[in-house]
């Protein structure tokens, strides 16, 4: 039997918060998990949450050693922090072969993932990046939900 999906979000702000709230409130969820270095914030989406699913981790997502650990802990991750740290956060992704949801926010740092080389896989099982960037979405949500699907929630 299927042990169910386990995602970690990192960030634990306002952004963070409504996906962690999304999730747990989805079926298949086995575990979902917040990172952020901002205890405060952490303990905010621990206290709106009863879910015994809901794991919370305090981590400076600049310390690469530290993002590698949590991040194999997960099947998925998708980043709710700021946009400036998610070509490093993809490239951490893709060493522990884990797909990787950045929600956009600089055509820059989007163009630059997108440009990833297949060595820096470094053996990953997969290779999934799947940047949302709602301008270019144009407000088409179902657009959005069929790209989670088809490429985070695995």
């Amino acid at each position: 039997q299927k042990r169910g999906t386990r995602i970690l979000v990192l960030g634990a702000g306002r952004i963070g918060a409504a996906i962690v709230y999304d999730l747990l409130r989805s079926r298949g969820m086995a575990q979902v998990g917040v990172a952020d270095k901002d205890r405060g914030a952490l303990a905010r989406v621990a206290r709106h949450s009863s879910a015994r699913r809901l794991a919370v981790h305090h981590l400076d997502s600049t310390n690469g050693k530290a993002v590698a650990r949590l991040l194999g802990r997960y099947d998925a991750v998708t980043s709710a922090l700021p946009y400036r740290q998610n070509l490093a956060l993809a490239r951490a992704a893709i060493r522990a072969g884990v797909p990787f949801c950045d929600l956009g926010g600089s055509h820059e740092v989007r163009n630059a993932q997108q440009r990833l080389h297949p060595a820096e896989q470094c053996g990953a099982r997969e290779h999934r990046l799947l940047v949302v960037d709602a301008a270019d979405l144009g407000g088409e949500c179902e657009l959005l939900e069929e790209s989670l699907a088809q490429h985070v929630l695995v």
